[in-house]
């Protein structure tokens, strides 16, 4: 069950603070004062989603509230209230930063419907501000990936849109073109990007040890498996595994893999323990797969 949102309500009327309170507090996780200056001080003192707040109150005032709360965070939507609007200081208030300003006497579910609009609109504030700090690091990372030429830039565009996801993701290119640098640039856009990036290359494993690198052994589990060993698969858990020159995969290997892409589970070879996996798999190839699934070499079922 996701946490409630923490909203921060000022309000130097008790009766109408009350009110708000009872109608809000299922829903959100509500702090309350009655004053400007309290305000400020819950403000630098905690983090809040949202802030409700008169704007007439003993103190300071609830323009000193808006002003605090976008000096210490601006992604934090605020809500201005009161009965003695004019355009004037409506327009005042949105260019400091508030979000909506609202008349006196509010309708509880018109303010309800407001406060939803702004918490969606703060959520998109943050996304966005980590969406571009992620670019910053990745063209501090891929210096080499700062381009003009139109057909790297759809790549890139590619990339991004194709990171947030979960979707399994194929990239296909000679020898030499930097697959594994778009897989890690996948990694890095997305929301794994705290997690490991495990990368294996198929091509470069003997066949008969390629299993236990991929998925793990138990102790005993062939000559000289002296003890359990945690696949690249497994030690990707939380992030992105990533297999290079996956058309080398052999038929038993490559249907062990659909399984895991089905079902996100793994045992390990010489085992029978079932171990649930949170990983996204990001493979490369240089070969034609879609002439391999006719020829019959790649599974038709894992290409698709």
């Amino acid at each position: 069950m996701s946490e409630k949102k923490r909203i921060l309500m000022v309000e130097d009327e008790t009766r109408l603070l009350r009110l708000l309170e009872i109608n809000l507090h299922t829903q959100y996780a509500v702090t309350t004062v009655s004053d400007g200056q309290s305000a400020i001080e819950e403000i630098r003192r905690g983090a809040f989603d949202l802030i409700l707040s008169d704007i007439r109150l003993p103190g300071a005032s609830g323009i000193d509230v808006l002003k605090e709360s976008v000096r210490k965070n601006s992604e934090t939507p605020v809500i201005l209230m009161t009965a003695y609007g004019t355009v004037e200081n409506a327009v005042a208030a949105m260019k400091i930063g508030a979000f909506d300003y609202l008349l006196k006497p509010v309708r509880i579910n018109e303010l309800k419907m407001v406060i939803e609009k702004a918490l969606r609109f703060g959520e998109l504030k943050t996304e966005n501000r980590r969406l571009r700090q992620k670019i910053r690091t990745l063209e501090k990372r891929f210096p080499e990936f700062i381009t003009v030429n139109p057909r790297m830039q759809a790549i890139l565009k590619n990339v991004r849109e194709v990171a947030p996801t979960q979707a399994t993701v194929l990239i296909m290119g000679k020898s030499g073109t930097g697959k594994e640098l778009i897989a890690r640039m996948i990694h890095q856009f997305s929301d794994r990007s705290e997690g490991p990036f495990v990368p294996i290359n198929c091509a470069a494993i003997p066949a008969d040890l390629l299993e236990s690198e991929l998925f793990g052994h138990e102790k005993g589990a062939f000559t000289g498996a002296v003890r359990q060993k945690k696949g690249k698969c497994e030690l990707a858990d939380g992030g992105t595994f990533f297999l290079d020159e996956v058309a080398e995969l052999p038929q038993n290997l490559q249907a062990k893999l659909l399984r895991v892409l089905e079902s996100h589970r793994i045992t390990h070879v010489g085992g029978t323990r079932v171990i649930e996996l949170d990983v996204r798999v990001v493979a490369a190839t240089n070969r034609d797969l879609k002439e391999m699934v006719q020829t019959g070499e790649f599974r038709k079922d894992l290409f698709y």
